[in-house]
Formats: structure tokens, C-alpha cells, sequence
């Protein structure tokens, strides 16, 4: 049916280990500075920003940390997503910081006394 030779192992393990050398890229990316190239441009951006409470979306999530204090999601309207301490977020976008509280404020009837 077939008409292929039949190889044994050891061959057809160096055929395969030859295809990925072949085929593999020149240069391996590298993570490491690409995630820090990604962190110094967000943090030059955040930088440059005067006016978060104007840059910033919304508040999109807040979670407790470790230390003192709640960490802040934060979703910017060019896309960015970033984390912030919750003291960074109170003194530059108070506003944004009382919407979001009032949005999620768990709202109980009073009952007639």
C-alpha cells in the first residue's frame, strides 16, 4: 500500500530534532524586556498625565492587599489597564473613586417602625 521505508528510532529522532533546527526561529523573543519595555512606557504615560480624573475611564474592579489599603483597577480611555494603590487613586480621581463606591453601594430599604 505504503512504500516508505520503515527508520528506526534514533533516525527518526534526529529528522525531527533537524526539522525543528531548520525551522526555528534566528533570534528567541525575549519576555523579560518586552514586559519591561511595556511597564516604563505605561509608567512615562501615567507620568505625563496632569489630569487623571479627565484620563481616567472608570474604576473597573478593587480588591484588599497586603499592605494597608485596597489595589484599584483602573481602565483609561485610550484602553490601558493598570493598577494603582488605593491612597495614588483617592488624590489624583476622587470623583471616579466616588463612583465607583456609589455604583456598588448595596442599597437596603428602611422598614417601617
Amino acid at each position: 500500500m505504503f512504500d516508505v521505508k520503515p527508520r528506526e528510532w534514533p533516525e527518526l529522532l534526529q529528522a525531527y530534532l533537524d526539522d525543528i533546527k531548520r525551522n526555528a526561529p534566528s533570534k528567541m523573543y525575549d519576555f523579560k524586556s518586552s514586559q519591561q519595555e511595556q511597564s516604563d512606557a505605561l509608567f512615562e504615560y501615567l507620568e505625563s498625565i496632569e489630569d487623571w480624573e479627565e484620563a481616567v475611564d472608570e474604576i473597573v474592579y478593587m480588591e484588599k492587599c497586603k499592605v494597608p489599603g485596597y489595589l484599584v483597577y483602573v481602565k483609561w480611555k485610550d484602553g490601558t489597564c493598570s493598577v494603582h494603590h488605593s491612597s495614588q487613586v483617592n488624590e489624583r480621581c476622587p470623583q471616579k473613586m466616588i463612583d465607583f463606591y456609589e455604583k456598588h453601594l448595596v442599597k437596603t430599604p428602611l422598614s417601617k417602625q
